[in-house]
């Protein structure tokens, strides 16, 4: 099931919902590619792209909720942290055994599921804060 972006998910930041909606399409690249077998040729670098990518958005935001003091910056950044983590050993398993069934459940469990509850939710709440205190 691929991550439909819409409106009501927008931050009302644009650097940030630029970067999330970018996250979507290549989440959803990687979600076609293992869909189709295709193996570790097409895989592979979209999992290597889509960690910096997402490493990448999580300072964007973390400078964002620094800049502005926002308080629930820790453990906003510890969803971050374990988002990393949890790719990062999607990715070994990639590298190691290919595009397989139980590798592409995983996917989509652990990152479509995270990165869709995490955007409507403590992205949300991060974005009205910002949208507050940028007027």
């Amino acid at each position: 099931m691929p991550l439909q972006w819409s409106p009501s998910l927008a931050m009302g930041v644009p650097e940030i919902d630029r970067q999330h909606q970018e996250l979507f399409s290549q989440v959803n690249e990687l979600l076609s590619a293992m869909a189709s077998g295709q193996g570790r040729e097409r895989l592979l670098p979209l999992l290597e792209f889509l960690g910096r990518y997402a490493t990448q958005h999580f300072r964007t935001e973390e400078r964002y909720m620094s800049q502005y003091s926002y308080p629930a910056a820790a453990a906003h950044k510890q969803q971050h942290e374990a988002f990393v983590q949890a790719f990062g050993h999607l990715a070994a398993e990639a590298k190691a055994q290919g595009a397989s069934t139980d590798l592409t459940l995983k996917v989509q469990r652990q990152v479509v599921d995270w990165l869709q509850s995490h955007v409507a939710g403590t992205d949300r709440s991060l974005g009205a804060y910002l949208r507050a205190k940028m007027g």
